[in-house]
């Protein structure tokens, strides 16, 4: 499992790791997914060098506190890849044939 994969500034993005992961049935935890309180979307050196303004890149995290994708096209890839197949979804109760 890989627990320590995100960190956008060192060239380590959703769009490299998830693909090889997926093809090696390999789970990734991301254990940033909103800006908020832990701060991952700041450089490890933030522990260090206070970050006054929202850095140009972000480190880590998916969403910002409004919700709003950091990087819409990155979300929308980790939802494409991590989407089940149709076939494999349960149908609605409208879809299915006894309607329960």
């Amino acid at each position: 499992m890989l627990t320590e994969y995100m960190a956008r500034t060192l060239g380590s993005t959703f769009e490299a790791i998830l693909p090889v992961a997926k093809e090696h049935k390999v789970a990734a935890f991301n254990w940033g997914f909103v800006q908020g309180r832990a701060q991952t979307h700041l450089p490890w050196d933030s522990w260090q060098k206070p970050y006054e303004a929202e850095p140009k890149q972000w480190f880590h995290e998916i969403f910002r506190s409004d919700h709003t994708p950091y990087v819409a096209a990155e979300a929308q890839f980790i939802r494409d890849i991590t989407a089940k197949p149709a076939t494999a979804r349960p149908a609605s109760p409208a879809q299915r044939p006894d309607n329960r």
